[in-house]
């Protein structure tokens, strides 16, 4: 929770969106620096989703006449955006009692957007959940793993 509330301090003195990524994003392939600022600039939300798993994520069952349904795969915050504004008011309410994620969920103005002209042979969001054992140090806390 600290790692974000440092960004959020930062993002809110910034001019435009702030990305912020975790040590296990992984840009997916195909996607340009150029393509996740169109997302960005087309955004209706000031937080943006960029990795699915706070995304609601559809899928054909096969039943009915393709009828879809939503299915949810989890919180997660290892990739987002977020403008100036928004990360002011995050800041200002954030609550250092409640995991990150949840928290972000509940209390900002989040979305999950994909380019208009999304080119279907590309993974919808930009980014994804690596698998990636990191190592944190910390003179209070010692090594964790």
């Amino acid at each position: 929770a600290l790692g974000h509330y440092a960004i959020w301090q930062k993002a809110a003195q910034a001019t435009g969106w702030t990305v912020v990524l975790e040590d296990d994003a992984l840009l997916q392939q195909g996607w340009t620096a150029s393509m996740l600022q169109h997302v960005l600039d087309t955004s209706t939300h000031d937080v943006v989703w960029l990795e699915g798993r706070s995304c609601p994520h559809f899928t054909n069952p096969g039943r009915g006449h393709g009828a879809s349904r939503s299915v949810h795969t989890g919180w997660g915050t290892t990739a987002y955006a977020v403008t100036p504004s928004a990360a002011a008011r995050m800041v200002k309410q954030y609550d250092f009692g409640a995991p990150v994620d949840l928290w972000m969920q509940k209390h900002t103005s989040s979305g999950c957007e994909i380019a208009k002209d999304h080119d279907p042979s590309l993974p919808m969001l930009p980014f994804k959940e690596g698998k990636v054992q990191s190592e944190i140090q910390s003179p209070v806390l010692g090594r964790r793993k």
